[in-house]
């Protein structure tokens, strides 16, 4: 007895919602005959891209501030003073050489003609969106990779 109950609720539920959807036909063949658009209702959302990303590191407030750029394209970077975090790696000044903005990853050549490869993370630490093959920059050097990009410009 049970078992035919719930068949006919089921049943019953079936026949509700195939009376929504010609009851919302109708009203769709109604609408166009007055000449009334209606837009669909949006039920997929795309997730942001930010979310998709990890999180980024959060800055210490205690960290020394990064040297200013004065706005003269060839002048010189600033010397480190000893036992600063700048005085761990050279700074040289270069170009990219050639960058893939999906997997950012890339590589930056030098004025001396050496290519260093772009380390994990160099530019989420730059502060940079992204780079463009041909850009000028002026990056640091450790450890063979450019770990970090202070400038870059066309």
């Amino acid at each position: 007895m049970e078992c035919l109950l719930e068949e006919a609720l089921e049943d019953a539920k079936s026949l509700f919602l195939l009376a929504e959807m010609v009851e919302g036909i109708e009203q769709a063949k109604a609408d166009e005959a007055a000449g009334i658009r209606r837009r669909p209702k949006v039920t997929m959302h795309v997730k942001s891209a930010a979310k998709l990303l990890p999180a980024a590191p959060k800055l210490d407030p205690a960290a020394p501030k990064p040297a200013e750029r004065t706005g003269r394209r060839r002048s010189e970077p600033a010397l480190a003073l000893p036992g600063t975090p700048e005085a761990d790696g050279v700074w040289k000044r270069g170009q990219v050489f050639s960058f893939h903005p999906r997997t950012w990853e890339g590589s930056l050549r030098a004025s001396d003609g050496i290519e260093y490869p772009l380390a994990a993370g160099a530019l989420m630490r730059s502060g940079l969106v992204t780079l463009v093959p041909g850009m000028l920059c002026e990056f640091k050097v450790v450890a063979g990779e450019a770990e970090q990009i202070k400038a870059a410009w066309h």
